[in-house]
């Protein structure tokens, strides 16, 4: 007896389609779908535009801070 996986038996039991194949296109829209809102989510989300000051970036690179300029 053949054992069909999990997500194949699940959508094959909601009628949605009636053979492997069309199984393995509705896996494939799925994971087409998910990789595309994983991109879009953080854009919907928003957050914060402001610029991080340069002195953080650096100490956060353990950069030494910049020689003084004279003018």
């Amino acid at each position: 007896m053949d054992q069909k996986p999990f997500f194949t038996r699940l959508i094959l039991s909601t009628g949605l389609v009636s053979t492997d194949q069309g199984v393995q296109y509705v896996l494939l829209g799925i994971a087409i779908l998910l990789f595309a809102l994983a991109f879009l989510i953080p854009s919907f989300i928003g957050g914060s535009h402001a610029r991080v000051p340069q002195n953080i970036i650096d100490a956060s690179m353990k950069l030494p801070a910049p020689a003084p300029t004279y003018r």
